[in-house]
């Protein structure tokens, strides 16, 4: 009897504690939104205070001059991103190149850009690497192909050509 009113007990136990682990499991997964949330926020009002022409956008000038604000620095800094980052960070973004960012680009790039590489990051780069360099060969060889192509019909148009002495006559055959 005795016995069965240990396992009981051991039984009520484990299901509260399974319960318990449960639940901060749920309250880890909110806390981590809510923190996730906090730091979009963040990097928005970081976005605005470097967006000083109230444009949508950040320009290479403006992030130029904010960066040598001492509060926009410490903002970037307190993001966990370094103003050297930032330059980055700006760089990867503007990939069209017209000198500017919007503000949408920019906090999910310092969102990602948070914290340390971590390996899974590192293996993608190099898988994408990888997969750039194949596409790069097998431009290269078509290229060739086509090369040798083009030198094997201008010798054949060559080979048509003769010399006069007013120049070159096409020979007829």
């Amino acid at each position: 009897m005795n016995f069965a009113v240990l396992n009981v007990e051991t039984a009520m136990f484990c299901q509260t504690a399974i319960t318990s682990a449960n639940d901060d499991q749920e309250i880890a997964v909110m806390q981590q939104l809510a923190m996730a949330q906090e730091h979009a926020e963040a990097m928005r009002n970081l976005f605005d205070a470097t967006d000083v022409d109230r444009s949508g956008e950040i320009t290479f000038d403006e992030l130029d001059a904010q960066l040598e604000n001492e509060d926009v620095k410490a903002l970037f800094e307190s993001l966990g991103l370094r103003a050297h980052d930032a330059w980055a960070l700006f760089c990867l973004l503007d990939s069209n190149k017209h000198g500017s960012i919007k503000c949408n680009e920019f906090v999910e790039a310092c969102t990602t850009a948070r914290g340390n590489a971590k390996a899974i990051h590192i293996a993608n780069v190099r898988s994408e690497q990888k997969h750039i360099k194949t596409i790069m060969r097998d431009m290269r060889d078509e290229i060739l192909e086509h090369l040798v192509a083009v030198e094997s019909e201008l010798q054949r148009k060559v080979a048509k050509v003769i010399p006069d002495e007013d120049g070159f006559v096409e020979r007829r055959v």
